[in-house]
């Protein structure tokens, strides 16, 4: 019998508490799982907060060094003071991103920019604009997202059906016909903003 097998045995028995000493030694496990040590209150709080700093240095790091150079990489326009919430967006796809002056990208954001339908689909995200958390952009002719637009989290915007209509099409793996993408604008209008900020 192998080592591995005598260790899985033994673990089996203590689980099934197969003896009194196997049933003590599974009740000594669990009340060690429950047990907390008693750290004062301001210990934790010292963590927590170093913990925080951590964090913050870290995703600032990331958007410095690594982010920051990558979209610029990838996107035919990046503006200034574009941020990063937490992760880098995932992107797919060979056409333009453009993304306007202080874009809030947040976490897990998709962009998935296909050339199958047309040569050059487009992206294209205005000013002062938020994109939500799990927001999901599929182009294959153009998307347009004016100033000042908040994307909330889950959104997920097609210009596309992402596959022929024509079951025939689709089983060929066909690229969407013409009449299967159109552009996409979401826009606040001035007279809106101007409402809405008390200005009108």
């Amino acid at each position: 019998m192998s080592q591995m097998t005598i260790i899985k045995n033994f673990l089996q028995d203590i689980r099934a508490q197969k003896t009194p000493f196997h049933g003590w030694l599974y009740k000594t496990a669990k009340r060690l799982r429950m047990a907390r040590i008693p750290f004062p209150r301001f210990y934790g709080a010292v963590l927590f907060h170093i913990w925080g700093v951590l964090m913050i240095a870290w995703r600032r790091f990331k958007q410095i060094f690594f982010y920051d150079a990558m979209l610029r990489y990838r996107c035919k326009r990046v503006g200034k003071g574009v941020y990063f919430e937490s992760t880098f967006p995932f992107i797919m796809g060979y056409g333009d991103i453009c993304l306007g002056d202080r874009t809030g990208i947040s976490g897990h954001v998709t962009f998935i920019v296909s050339y199958k339908a047309n040569p050059n689909p487009t992206i294209e995200i205005g000013e002062d604009v938020y994109l939500g958390y799990g927001s999901f952009f599929s182009c294959a002719d153009r998307i347009t997202i004016g100033n000042r637009v908040l994307i909330a989290q889950g959104v997920s915007i097609f210009d596309n059906n992402n596959h022929p209509i024509d079951p025939v099409a689709r089983a060929k793996n066909q690229a969407i016909g013409k009449g299967e993408f159109a552009p996409v604008v979401i826009d606040v209008t001035d007279r809106l903003y101007g409402a809405i900020s008390g200005s009108a």
